[in-house]
């Protein structure tokens, strides 16, 4: 007599959907490893440029925290200086050189000016800024800032 055994169901290897909807979950996760890689590369950026501004800043605050008393008089702000290109070469009006080796991928403008602090004849405010827009920036939005403050005093 012969027995019977039950069917057995076949479990080796994936169904054609399960290989399906495997492959749309996964590339749902790379797809968000690639945005957040992309949003990464922009704030790194973003960042080197605060950092290079920071660099310039301060470059110009030392170079008229050295100037004369004299050659350091009240002014209003000055026309922003263009500083372009290369931070090893010296901006188009020669007053802000870098290290050489380092480069700036980003145009920014430098201004600044200098205050007499009420009757106080001996003591002067030195503000410095530097300003820039971002290429990935909305058009109109007002271009970003770094600020730089000191006081001098003149014994």
């Amino acid at each position: 007599m012969m027995q019977s055994y039950p069917a057995r169901k076949r479990s080796e290897g994936l169904t054609l959907l399960e290989l399906m909807i495997a492959m749309v979950i996964l590339s749902i996760g790379l797809l968000g490893l690639l945005t957040m890689q992309i949003e990464a590369m922009k704030s790194g950026r973003v960042g080197k440029h605060v950092t290079d501004a920071a660099r310039i800043a301060q470059d110009q605050m030392e170079q008229l925290q050295n100037q004369s008393w004299v050659a350091s008089a009240p002014t209003a702000w000055t026309v922003p200086t263009p500083f372009l290109g290369r931070v090893d070469a010296v901006n188009l009006a020669d007053t802000v050189a870098a290290p050489i080796g380092q480069s700036i991928d980003q145009a920014f403008n430098v201004s600044w000016r200098i205050v007499q602090l009420g009757a106080i004849t001996d003591l002067r405010r030195i503000d410095v800024r530097v300003t820039w827009v971002e290429p990935a920036d909305i058009p109109g939005m007002p271009p970003r800032r770094y600020a730089v403050s000191s006081m001098r005093y003149n014994p």
